[in-house]
């Protein structure tokens, strides 16, 4: 079921995990149906980390009489651990400014994988 992305972050999917270590992945189809440029930014966020944002620019159909859209899918990953459980989200935002102008969310996935331990680096 495709969804308006707001203007600021606001979640857009969501999972409510126990305790645990994971490695989350999401995707996610951002569409521009408009007619302005839209910025589209979404990250995977827990109660203890946020994940690197993924970013795309929308570009407008021009002229907006062929009935097409500019589409992109987002992939965003996040790894976590969570000491006493909780909710993790895929955030994203139609980053426009002043316009106002949105874009649509469609065929969005987020999977939590559990593992054992996390390294970062």
């Amino acid at each position: 079921m495709p969804v308006s992305i707001p203007t600021s972050f606001t979640s857009i999917l969501h999972l409510d995990v126990p305790e645990g270590s994971y490695v989350v992945a999401a995707t996610v189809l951002a569409n521009n149906l408009g007619f302005t440029r839209v910025p589209v930014l979404c990250a995977i966020t827990s109660p203890s980390d946020s994940g690197v944002i993924s970013g795309v620019q929308l570009e407008p159909e021009v002229p907006q009489t062929e009935g097409r859209a500019s589409g992109a899918t987002l992939p965003v990953g996040l790894a976590t651990t969570l000491p006493s459980g909780g909710r993790i989200d895929l955030q994203c935002q139609s980053n426009t400014g002043p316009a106002g102008a949105t874009a649509q969310a469609d065929q969005m996935q987020l999977t939590a994988s559990t593992v054992t331990g996390i390294v970062r680096q």
